[in-house]
């Protein structure tokens, strides 16, 4: 028992801590890989806790916000993930700028 606390508490220590904000640097992507991409595609991380096993497509919709109101859009996603029960938040980054590219 005391070596999965300790083991534990070693992820735990090596883990970004919830709420903080990181930066993926992503090595080894060829030039026509990395040309393959649409400037709208997302790009997302997943990864598994020790204890879950399974992974899965994951289909959400989004709303784009604007400070506390909510707009007309929506968009559908898709991305693959843990496996999740029950309706959970997302938070998705654009880097540069709306979502929808509209006038503002």
């Amino acid at each position: 028992q005391d070596s999965d606390d300790e083991e534990d508490e070693a992820i735990a220590r090596s883990c970004a801590p919830s709420g903080s904000y990181v930066t993926l640097t992503l090595e080894g992507v060829s030039p026509e890989a990395y040309a393959r991409l649409s400037p709208s595609s997302l790009v997302s991380a997943v990864s598994l806790l020790p204890h879950e096993g399974k992974v899965s497509v994951l289909h959400m919709g989004l709303s784009q916000t604007s400070g506390c109101h909510r707009d007309d859009e929506v968009f559908a996603g898709s991305a693959f993930g843990p496996v999740t029960f029950g309706p959970c938040p997302v938070l998705v980054f654009r880097e540069g700028g709306d979502v929808g590219g509209g006038d503002g």
